[in-house]
């Protein structure tokens, strides 16, 4: 978490804004240019290492962020997972999104149980978060044509790739792309000077 906050320390340094995945989507959705130095935190699966290590970072640091919760992790208690208790106090300083029930690879689902997948995980969330989530990340990155079309069809307004690159006005915000970010990542050469990259992963 020291690393951490070492590197949303530098990015602020060089004058990055740090803001929530709903602004960046509704300026997708809108047309409106994005901003060359914008960065959205994305956190997949909900680790309990996250709340440990990742949400006082965040918290202390006034960063926006959104969390994609594998919710049969969450839901069934498995060891290295936040439990709901802890997924509520994240989503206080953050936004909390769907990353799948059972985080299998959705292109090897047959429709029936991919759909199954999405309304029992969909279930579990709102009964325990109180609200629909509008965002969805692919369990492993994996997606097909008739995936991504059952997650529009339930009405998702963003879906979050594993596909390394940079948001902008054009994207498509159903295979948004993200750059992954751990102890290793050199920042100076993930952020430029290649150019803009307004989402961070």
């Amino acid at each position: 978490s020291t690393k951490f906050s070492a590197q949303i320390t530098s990015l602020k340094a060089q004058g990055y804004k740090f803001v929530s995945l709903s602004s960046l989507v509704q300026d997708i959705k809108s047309g409106k240019p994005l901003g060359d130095k914008l960065i959205a935190i994305t956190v997949d699966d909900a680790y309990k290492s996250f709340y440990e290590h990742g949400l006082p970072v965040l918290k202390d640091a006034k960063v926006p962020f959104t969390l994609f919760v594998y919710v049969e992790g969450v839901n069934n208690k498995y060891k290295d997972y936040m439990n709901w208790d802890q997924v509520k106090e994240a989503g206080k300083y953050g936004e909390i999104a769907f990353h799948s029930y059972a985080h299998k690879d959705l292109t090897k689902l047959s429709p029936a149980d991919l759909r199954k997948d999405h309304l029992e995980g969909l279930s579990l969330f709102e009964k325990n978060m109180g609200y629909k989530p509008k965002y969805y990340a692919y369990p492993f990155g994996f997606y097909n044509y008739e995936v991504r079309e059952s997650l529009k069809n339930i009405g998702f307004e963003a879906i979050m790739t594993v596909d390394s690159g940079a948001v902008n006005v054009n994207s498509d915000r159903f295979g948004l792309e993200r750059i992954a970010i751990d102890n290793t990542t050199d920042l100076e050469q993930a952020t430029g000077p290649a150019g803009p990259h307004p989402e961070a992963g």
